[in-house]
């Protein structure tokens, strides 16, 4: 977990230079992104590795990303509000935007389910790139609930998703054994049909 700062400090470099932040004439919007990515990892990956061995449903999975997406999306109102950002607040879906974070964090948060599947150690792969697609996708979608004039939140998200995978441990004897138990179980519903 405490890999995850170093990893975004280097991420949030060209995600700067995409999103066209200077970091002499703004820094607190570099540690804006960087604070917020940096925060929403941490968020991601505490609920998921104390809930990976307990069984949970879907249900009870994504209120607690709910939960977790609209304390982010608070914390990130604060942020925000004493760093002093700058930035103008996108009128296109509503008159009154400025509190709209938590919202969208939490929209987030809940439709990915907490990034769960980035974080368990018996994923296929450490590190695939759909994921972070997906996410990218989603936090488009969800742009309307987004404060501000700039999509920084969709670099957000992508931080998010791509620091999970590469921070998070990932066991490959775990991810052959947990794919063998799918095939298993496939295989048994197959035959009982």
């Amino acid at each position: 977990m405490l890999w995850a700062a170093p990893l975004l400090a280097l991420l949030t470099i060209p995600v700067m230079a995409i999103l066209g932040i200077d970091p002499s004439a703004h820094p607190q919007q570099v540690a804006y992104l960087y604070g917020m990515s940096l925060l929403g990892t941490w968020a991601t990956l505490v609920p998921n590795k104390v809930l990976e061995s307990r069984r949970i449903d879907g249900v009870g999975r994504r209120l607690i990303s709910l939960a977790t997406g609209l304390t982010l999306g608070i914390v990130g109102t604060v942020l925000a509000h004493n760093l002093q950002l700058g930035w103008g607040l996108q009128r296109a879906f509503f008159q009154e935007p400025q509190n709209l974070e938590p919202v969208y964090f939490a929209a987030l948060y809940t439709i990915t389910a907490g990034w769960f599947g980035l974080a368990t150690r018996d994923r296929k792969a450490r590190f695939r790139i759909l994921p972070v697609l997906w996410t990218g996708a989603l936090s488009t979608a969800l742009i309307p609930f987004w404060p501000f004039d700039r999509p920084d939140g969709i670099a957000i998200a992508a931080l998010i998703a791509t620091a999970v995978q590469v921070v998070s441990p990932w066991n490959e004897a775990a991810s052959l054994y947990a794919k063998y138990v799918r095939d298993s179980k496939k295989q048994k519903r197959t035959a009982i049909v």
